[in-house]
């Protein structure tokens, strides 16, 4: 699964990221959940599509353990998932 995956890209958000990043999730789409899954597909789909991702395959997981709703790009895709949105969802703070 991992052969041409890794890449070097320039740091921030390029052109060409952006579009590698579209043709990852064209080719690899989001599960609907994870029965049948290997581990290694699961994280491989986390790290590819992020808050939406765990929410979608790790719900409970990923609430009790405050792991969405840090400010990322996903949280902006998902409204109601950021921080002060009402949502009850952890910032990261204790």
């Amino acid at each position: 699964m991992s052969a041409g995956l890794l890449r070097a890209f320039p740091p921030g958000r390029t052109g060409a990221a952006r579009r590698s990043l579209k043709q990852l999730r064209d080719r690899h789409p989001l599960p609907a959940g994870r029965a049948g899954l290997p581990v290694e597909e699961i994280l491989f789909v986390v790290a590819l599509y992020g808050d939406r991702a765990l929410m979608a395959l790790a719900p409970r997981f990923a609430r009790d353990g405050g792991l969405t709703g840090r400010g990322g790009s996903t949280e902006r895709e998902q409204p109601g998932l950021s921080c002060g949105s009402g949502s009850g969802m952890s910032c990261g703070a204790v």
